[in-house]
């Protein structure tokens, strides 16, 4: 039965009509009450539709009626169309390049004329339609809602009976698949096996042989065999599971719980085979609930689905999919031959034979056809009723219900509506023609049969997708891929079926006299050169045709131009015109009428000469195919008026393309170029094409170059370049280099292009995080490929091939790992997505923790408790058959299991010797001197001294020992030296059979240990030795101590060097304080740069080059192996454009060699543990130079889930404060000082670049200008706003699993709400969010939909009033930060609901926070309030803040007063007062009740304080640090002050009236630092000082051990520091005054002789550092 498609048409044409730009022109022109009254009637008809045509093909009437109602519709789409060419020509006119000629040439009738004619064509419309509307209520039609996926048609049930003997050519298919039955998978309870196959292919047939075959019976305890169908029902499916276990027993309906339980009974412990046959379900959660309940049986249990649809096999199947081939050819004859005729009749005529054999071709390997044309010929022996056959096409063969094209028609029926369309408009190509996807999006487009709702995707891409989705159901078949094009055929059998549903519409037209229904609208010619040179009678009765197809089977055209002409003439409103292979020479003018036409292929029309410029009227046309074209002369000179052209591929003999003409054609998606063999220049305007997505330039041999504007094309996803023999793609540079590469690409291939000899790195410039398919074949003279290949995350596919001068090339070496690389991706992205997951049970968990029913809801969700289980199990689901299809494909890369270490992995870095020249060496004498001095008057005394040197990688640590090592004092006072480079293996038998060898040049691999240990004391006993240890890793302290004590037992005075990376080892193996490498003076690099990059005395002729190389030293911080790197890298090279590249890209991205910087620093990162990898990668997160606050980053860390579990008793945050410092020791920070209660850093550069090497695959740096990313990238940084105009990146629309949005740069934040929007909507998985430094006013009320969020900052946002009250919806957020928010009227009211907030600040107008709730937030660790002028008073309730550690008060001027209840803050560890001018902290008295343990207490700017407050006194015994400032007032320490025991730092800043220290002093007796400054008053004398008191103090001091060091000095507010981690070696006791000291404390310095005299005399080696102020 043909299809009517009439819902769908009446579909398309109300929404036409409905069109908002289509309204408005009738608006305009008042003709907007036609189109109400139309649009209403149509809509009473479309409710009907689907009854009607249901009921049509019984009811001649309504067949009748229906055909009525298309006519009509499809009259209205025509003048639809009328009003939208209208506008395009009107849109051409108006253009400002259009002239009075222009005008002319697009000349129609005037407005008032065009107005009143298509007024009297919608008014004729109406009318139709009323009338039709009038008469269906005869036919009693009832409205129904229209089911617009599927209408079932039910197939004949089948069973598993099979006679064996009947089937032909299914032996080995029957074999593979019993192969994959019978092993069992380990661990795998039930594995599922798909047969997938277009219908009538034999699929189930196949299943029936594997089901009866006696292996499968011997193997499995029970067979099972279900006929599925299109009814997937879980209960129906039980039910003829339990008949199939039980024959002869009839299961009844008793319910689904009793079903399952019955099922799991029947299956429970046996090992089984179940064949569900015919399955069309793709709903994946019906097959869940269904193979949950078949996991019962026995492991070695098995499914074989049997299905059409490539999209149920990968719901259901778990092993590879079977996808069942045709049938041979012998084979089809033998089954024909068998089904034909009876025992041996058929060997008797030799014609029925031959003519069957040809009949057979017809069934192209399909069994179903071969059965069915051979049963209609059984004991049939006329030869014309079998030539018959042969000569008819299948569709109209008399069929019964088990017939081919009645199983093909179901595959048909289960397809989507808009699917069906499409499918039917491919009946118009001939069999066997090669179909390419944009051909058929084309071709749907045209026809109106492709509709967007979202004005941001492209058409083409809703095209694409039918089409994958019509691949999937197996309506194509041999796929191939050529430039980015999928090309494809239809089985001759499908090709049948797309006939017989459009045979009303379309007619294939092989004769001239064949007749053909007025109700057709596509025409096909099949054979177009044998058509007459006027219209064929039967085509003269047409006159609303809008496909001609002349597409021949034999690759013959149309000759007749008279015949043209006609149909020109004729058909008006044709949308679709073929003319491929036309033998005429001049295409008529009159094809400037057609305006209704959307696609013209004059494809290998090879005798056209010229097209006339008329063509180029046709505002309406996407497609112009022009290929194989080589006689035209040239494009039309009108074409830039093609304003809707899309597709536009060419042939043609000019020798260059003039500006002006297609780089005008703004709305071209694809240009394709070929085989034009004169062609020299494209034009040069190609920065016009902002759509411009895929480009070809094939065969064109004369092309010399390509524009410079061709890296303008923005939207550029595809370029392919071939067999240009004189192209070079080498641009030139300098001022004609005006345009940066702005195209992000995703596959590039270049083909036969003899002059490659380098390749051009513009081609992939902008790419690197885009690019997924590159083909490089047949480029002879090509020697090397981009290194930046080699960080293209995104590449999928990387092929090269025939490109002999590359067969060395590491890159291309490196390539072909890129499949791993792949596979790694996926699985990390499968990882992710369980990561979510697990999140969205964490979210329920916390939501439903809520008893308050207000609470509950307000965080009501639409989705009951079960919708959630279901869709998460669907998910878990979908996550599992990822995972299980990621393993099976791990072992084609031979992996090997490996226990995971934990803390390390190794990469062995070169071993090191002895020998230095010392002339190469420039800069570091200062430091030899320094450790010489060291080890030539220190530790004389002691047995054996340990002195490490410690730095970053590449700071010349080796180089430094090496200098030492050799120096001739060195040489005369040790005895012995000696060298052993350790790298990561600390193995202490080694290192002894190393230092033996060393010492006294002989091997000794032989010796077992014991006898190692003597031989090596042997060698040391009595002898004073130097040992340098170089590049240590080792931080296991048992080991060192094993090493150590085999090196006893030398002469007094013996030294080890140790140079190693990490503090911590340093301050394991050494007794000495370590020498802190500092990096070479900026100088000292250049001399070290330019001896690398130039020849002796070569600089001095080119200054120019000195110049930028001293640019390009500031890049290497310091670092001597960077600095020789960079200069290595433009060794010779007198290339300006080469400096300066270097001098502008990222060290990461340039060329490294083994040794060079990055690999170096790369040792580094290897040898930290796993856990601080990806937190050290997340660091390139924040802009080089940025300060790093310790708790910022634990905060990030923990927001993205990078901390272990902690211990039960550790919190996160003391966990991530490890990492922090594991980090710094590692020298991975630097420039750390500690401001007691936190910590700040930065990242050398070096650092930060290994940083963003080790992370480019997850984060990025971008700016609201970047093009394009990496769609794997997770983490983004914005460097900078937006600016007008520039609201939301392009990139951000390509992304969905976005956890990290950060604005780092001060004053740089967002300031577009359409961005803030954007974000919201689209990143559902955020995790960061950090918006600091943004204006916008109010955050949207979306922010509440982002359940994973877990990091939120609005810091120093200076507009935004309010906060929506959905933000207290963010049950993971930890972390909230609305400091310096002055315009912030109120914390948002439901706050207590964030009940896993962590660490909050706040700037608030409030003037009381009495009412808000954080006394409720029980998870609190950090509150700060900042800047809140108004606030008079604090919330009481503070102490159900049980788990708040650090509480800061800062800038409230308002504030009196702290309430009571911070008294039981019983985990308060740090409290932080300051700038708080009425805040009086006397009048809260200390009694019994107080919970309070502080360890640190910050005060400053109190004007009111005048000493410590009594209650303080409860936290005497805990404090460790306080710290004092700028108090006018502050007069003196309280009496309690010999109560701080564990006090070690005190700080006392600018208290102008403090004029003692209490002489209890001395009982400080764990105080380490003492820092007093600008306290004026303590002037007066030494007693007043309380000198006693501390001299017994510093005495204690001077007690605590000679390794502690300790200072005293001031650093500024709360920025003091222990011993500086960039300090050089202690000089010789002296005394050092730190800072400038004021007249007024000259009296004071005789206090400081005293202690500096008295400690020195105590301790010779102790450092005092004193500064007073």
């Amino acid at each position: 039965m043909a299809e009517s498609f009439l819902f769908n048409i009446a579909e398309s044409v109300v929404g036409k009509l409905g069109s908002l730009a289509l309204q408005e022109f009738f608006l305009a022109w008042g003709l907007e009450s036609e189109l109400g009254k139309i649009m209403k009637i149509l809509g009473a008809i479309q409710a009907v539709l689907f009854d009607a045509e249901q009921k049509g093909s019984h009811n001649q009437g309504i067949e009748a009626w229906l055909g009525m109602l298309k006519d009509v519709l499809y009259d209205a789409e025509d003048v639809v169309d009328e009003f939208e060419c209208e506008a395009l020509r009107r849109k051409v006119v108006k253009s400002g390049y259009t002239t009075q000629k222009v005008r002319r040439f697009f000349s129609s009738s005037n407005p008032l004329a065009f107005r009143f004619r298509m007024g009297h064509k919608l008014k004729q419309i109406r009318e139709r339609v009323a009338e039709i509307a009038a008469l269906k209520s005869d036919f009693g039609l009832t409205e129904q809602i229209f089911d617009r996926h599927v209408i079932h048609r039910k197939r004949e049930m089948t069973h598993s009976f099979i006679d064996a003997s009947n089937v032909i050519g299914r032996e080995q298919v029957r074999d593979n698949v019993i192969e994959t039955l019978l092993p069992s998978v380990d661990g795998e309870n039930v594995s599922i096996i798909p047969i997938v196959g277009i219908g009538g292919i034999g699929k189930t047939t196949l299943a029936k042989l594997v089901y009866n075959d006696q292996r499968i019976v011997t193997h499995f305890d029970l067979k099972l065999w279900v006929c599925v169908s299109d009814v997937f029902e879980l209960d129906k499916v039980i039910i003829k599971i339990l008949d199939s276990a039980s024959p002869g027993q009839r299961c009844t309906d008793t319910g689904i719980d009793q079903l399952q339980r019955t099922l799991r009974e029947a299956l429970n412990g046996r090992k089984y085979l179940l064949i569900l046959d015919d399955v069309w379900s793709e709903d994946p959660r019906k097959w869940g609930e269904l193979k949950t309940l078949l996991m019962g049986g026995a492991d070695g249990s098995k499914i074989i689905v049997t299905t059409r649809s490539q999209r149920v096999a990968e719901v259901m199947g778990t092993v590879s999919v079977h996808n069942l081939s045709l049938l041979s050819h012998q084979d089809c004859l033998s089954l024909f031959f068998k089904c034909a005729f009876k025992g041996q009749q058929g060997k008797q005529n030799s014609n029925l034979k031959r003519i069957g054999e040809e009949i057979v071709r017809k069934c192209k390997g399909v069994p179903l056809a071969v059965i069915t044309l051979g049963s209609l010929l059984y004991s049939v022996t006329d030869e014309r009723h079998w030539e018959f056959v042969r000569d008819n096409e299948i569709w109209k063969s008399e069929e019964k219900e088990n017939d081919i094209l009645l199983a093909l028609r179901l595959s048909y029926e289960h397809l989507p509506s808009y699917l069906k369309r499409c499918f039917a408009y491919c009946s118009i190509f001939p069999k066997d023609y090669v179909m390419d996807d944009i051909e058929l999006v084309y071709l749907w487009m045209a026809n109106g049969l492709v509709q967007s709702s979202n004005e941001n995707q492209e058409l083409e891409d809703i095209g694409l997708r039918y089409f994958k989705e019509l691949c999937s159901r197996c309506f194509f078949q041999e796929f191939s891929e050529y430039a980015g094009n999928v090309k494809c055929k239809m089985h001759d059998l499908i090709h049948d079926l797309a006939l017989s549903v459009t045979q009303n519409e379309c007619s294939m037209v092989r004769t001239s006299t064949q007749q053909i229904p007025k109700s057709v609208r596509h025409i096909s010619f099949p054979y177009p050169e044998l058509l007459p040179n006027d219209l064929p009678e039967s085509l003269q009765n047409l006159d609303r045709v809008r496909i001609i197809c002349c597409e021949s089977e034999r690759k013959e055209g149309i000759s007749s131009e008279a015949f043209i002409k006609t149909c020109f003439s004729r058909f008006q409103y044709l949308r679709f015109l073929n003319l491929s292979h036309s033998r005429f020479e001049v295409l008529p003018t009159s094809i400037g009428n057609l305006k209704h036409l959307k696609y013209l292929n004059l494809w290998q029309s090879h005798t056209i000469q010229r097209l006339p410029n008329s063509i180029c009227k046709l505002q309406s046309l996407q497609v112009l195919l022009l290929f194989g074209c080589w006689s035209l002369e040239e494009l039309p000179k009108d074409i830039k008026y093609m304003i809707n052209l899309r597709w536009l591929w060419i042939s043609m003999k000019q020798n260059y393309l003039p500006t002006g003409g297609i780089g005008c054609l703004k709305s071209l998606r694809f240009l394709f170029i070929s085989w034009c063999d004169n062609l020299e220049y494209l034009f040069e305007d190609m920065q016009g094409l902002k759509k411009l997505r895929r480009l070809i330039i094939s065969d064109c041999r004369r092309l010399i170059s390509l524009p410079q504007s061709i890296k303008c094309l923005t939207a550029l996803e595809t370029l392919c370049i071939k067999g240009c023999e004189n192209l070079d793609l080498i641009m030139e540079e300098g001022e004609e280099n005006r345009y940066p590469t702005q195209f992000s690409l995703q596959k590039l291939e270049l083909e036969s292009l003899p002059k490659l000899v380098e390749f051009p790195q513009w081609l992939i410039q902008g790419s690197t995080n885009s690019l997924k398919v590159m083909k490089v074949e047949y480029c002879r003279k090509l020697r090397k490929l981009p290194e930046c290949l080699l960080n293209m995350a995104s590449l999928q596919e990387f092929q090269i091939r025939d490109c002999p001068q590359l067969n060395n090339d590491p890159i291309r070496k490196a390539g072909k790992n890129h499949e791993l690389t792949i596979w790694l991706s996926k699985l990390k992205d499968a990882c992710y997505d369980a990561e979510d997951i697990v999140d969205e049970f964490e979210c329920e968990a916390l939501l439903r923790q809520s008893t308050d029913s207000k609470v509950r809801r307000f965080f009501s969700r639409s989705n009951n408790p079960l919708v959630f289980r279901f869709k998460i199990g669907n998910r878990m689901k979908e996550i599992r058959e990822r995972l299980d299809e990621i393993s099976a494909q791990k072992g084609k890369f031979h992996l090997t299991e490996r226990l995971v270490d934990e803390r390390v992995v190794y990469r062995r870095r070169e071993m090191t010797h002895s020998f230095v020249q010392a002339s190469d060496v420039i800069g570091r004498e200062s430091d030899r001197d320094k450790i010489i001095e060291y080890l030539l008057h220190h530790g004389e005394l002691e047995n054996l001294s340990v002195v490490p040197i410690v730095g970053i990688g590449g700071l010349g640590k080796t180089t430094l020992a090496k200098m030492v090592y050799n120096d001739e004092r060195v040489d005369r006072n040790f005895q012995l030296k000696m060298w052993v480079c350790v790298s990561e293996d600390f193995d202490v038998t080694r290192l002894a059979k190393e230092i033996t060898s060393s010492a006294t040049g002989r091997s000794y691999g032989d010796l077992t240990m014991d006898q190692l240990q003597a031989r090596l004391r042997r060698s040391l006993a009595g002898r004073k030795f130097l040992l340098v240890l170089d590049d240590v890793w080792n931080e296991n302290l048992v080991r060192w101590v094993e090493l150590r004590g085999l090196l006893e037992g030398c002469a007094m005075g013996s030294k080890i060097i140790v140079t190693t990376r990490s503090s911590k080892v340093a301050s394991i193996m050494g007794i000495e304080l370590a020498y802190n490498l500092p990096g070479l003076p900026h100088k000292d690099c250049l001399s070290l740069f330019l001896k690398w990059a130039f020849n002796a005395g070569q600089e001095k002729q080119y200054p120019n080059l000195v110049d930028i190389g001293n640019e390009i030293v500031r890049k290497c911080g310091g670092v001597p192996l960077a600095v020789r790197t960079l200069g290595s890298l433009l060794y010779a090279s007198t290339d300006e454009r080469h400096w300066l590249s270097i001098r502008d890209n990222e060290i990461w991205k340039l060329k490294q060699e083994e040794n060079d910087i990055l690999p170096v620093l790369k040792l580094s990162y290897d040898q930290i543990p796993s856990y601080l990898k990806r937190c050290f990668a997340y660091c390139s997160l924040f802009p080089k130079n940025y300060v790093l606050y310790s708790f910022e980053l634990v905060q990030f860390w923990m927001a993205h889930g990078l901390l272990d579990l902690p211990g039960e008793d550790q919190e996160s945050e003391d966990h991530g404060m490890q990492y922090v410092k594991e980090l710094w020791s590692r020298s991975f920070f630097q420039d750390v000082e500690d401001h007691g209660f936190f910590f700040t850093c930065k990242m050398h550069d070096l650092v930060h670049d290994l940083a963003i090497s080790v992370a480019q695959s997850e984060c990025s740096t971008v700016t609201f200008l970047t093009p394009t990313v990496n769609e794997k990238i997770r983490h983004f940084s914005f460097l900078g706003t937006n600016l007008p105009g520039q609201e939301v990146p392009k990139f951000l629309h390509k992304l969905d699993r976005v956890r990290t949005i950060f604005f780092p740069v001060r004053g740089m934040g967002p300031s577009s709400e359409t961005f803030i929007d954007a974000c919201l909507s689209r990143f559902k998985h955020l995790r960061v969010l950090n918006l600091s430094d943004s204006c916008f006013e109010a955050l949207p009320n979306s922010i509440g939909t982002l359940k994973h969020l877990r990091y939120l900052d609005l810091y120093r946002n200076r507009k935004i009033t309010k906060l929506p009250n959905s933000i207290c919806k963010l049950q993971n957020l930890q972390t909230l930060r609305l400091e310096e928010c002055e315009k912030l009227e109120e914390i948002p009211r439901d706050i207590k609901n964030m009940s896993n907030l962590r660490f909050l600040e706040i700037t608030t107008k409030q003037t009381s926070m009495l009412e808000n709730g954080i006394e409720c937030l029980s998870s609190l660790r950090y509150l700060s309030l900042f800047e809140c002028g108004n606030l008079e008073h604090l919330f009481e309730g503070m102490q159900f803040l049980t788990s708040l550690r650090t509480l800061v008060i800062t800038s409230c001027g308002s504030l009196t007063c702290l309430p009571h209840s911070l008294k039981h803050l019983s985990a308060l560890e740090t409290l932080v007062i300051g700038d708080c001018a009425k805040l009086n902290l006397m009048e809260m008295e200390y009694n019994e009740d107080f919970d309070l343990s502080l360890t640190s207490l910050v005060i400053g700017e109190l004007p009111q304080l005048v000493t410590l407050p009594h209650w303080l006194q409860g936290c005497a015994s805990t404090l460790q640090y306080i710290y004092i400032d700028d108090c006018p007032n502050f007069t003196a320490l309280p009496d309690w002050t010999r109560n701080l025991t564990s006090l070690k730092r005190l700080e006392i800043i600018r208290c102008p009236e403090l004029f003692s220290l209490p002489e209890e002093m001395h009982c400080l007796t764990a105080l380490r630092e003492l820092k007093i400054g600008l306290c004026p008053e303590l002037r007066e004398s030494p007693d007043v000082f309380g000198l006693t008191g501390l001299l017994g103090f510093v005495d204690n001091l001077a007690l605590i051990g000679r390794a502690i060091g300790v200072k005293m000095g001031y650093c500024g507010y709360g920025d003091s520091t222990g011993i500086d981690s960039q300090q050089n070696f202690p000089p010789p006791p002296e005394f050092r005054v730190l800072h400038m000291m004021p007249p007024s404390c000259l009296a004071c310095i005789c206090i400081i002789h005293h202690i500096v005299a008295f400690v020195t005399a105590r301790s010779p080696e102790l450092i005092v550092d004193i500064a007073v102020m």
